[in-house]
């Protein structure tokens, strides 16, 4: 799901470019136009910012905020979920071995006499399965995760020099917080 959110809301510096150009006509609506048709958040920042380019430029710095702050949650969303899998599956993983081991210990335990050492390296073997498991669930996880947030990061650093860039355009003053 995030991989597809990212795809679409990455690769859109020609349209980036080419609302600029209309600006710089100041064709205002043609780009407000591109810009709606557009998805993704610097679209959408631009489009809000378009919308309010009559505006005070406090207004203009206040609104491209907010819709970059909109849009920064979209770009975070589900991630948590991710990061969580990436951290709990080891430790499920760990709870299968350590009851895996009891299990083989019991079984050790009901033994009378000398005990096989295969009954013992069965349990352990069984029980290890248990983190393999785990760990084939939260490497990838993490791996993605950080992934994801370096996209995410990526995507924040474009949605603050496009605003700055559209403050710039449109007579406001450079923004500090998207």
């Amino acid at each position: 799901e995030r991989l597809y959110h990212y795809s679409k809301a990455s690769g859109k510096e020609k349209v980036f470019l080419e609302i600029k150009e209309k600006i710089n006509a100041n064709n205002f609506e043609g780009a407000l136009q591109v810009a709606e048709q557009t998805s993704g958040p610097i679209a959408a920042i631009a489009a809000e910012a378009l919308i309010h380019r009559q505006d005070s430029p406090e207004v203009l710095q206040d609104a491209i905020s907010i819709k970059g702050s909109l849009e920064l949650a979209r770009l975070n969303q589900n991630l948590h979920i991710l990061e969580l899998i990436g951290r709990i599956a080891p430790m499920i993983g760990l709870l299968g071995t350590v009851m895996g081991m009891v299990t083989a210990f019991q079984k050790v335990a009901t033994v009378k006499g000398s005990v096989d050492p295969s009954i013992l390296a069965g349990g352990i073997w069984e029980a290890l399965l248990t983190t393999v498991a785990g760990l084939c669930v939260a490497l990838p996880a993490l791996v993605i995760h950080h992934f994801f947030e370096d996209k995410v990061n990526s995507l924040a650093f474009q949605m603050k020099h496009c605003a700055n860039e559209l403050l710039r355009l449109l007579g406001g003053e450079k923004l500090d917080r998207v």
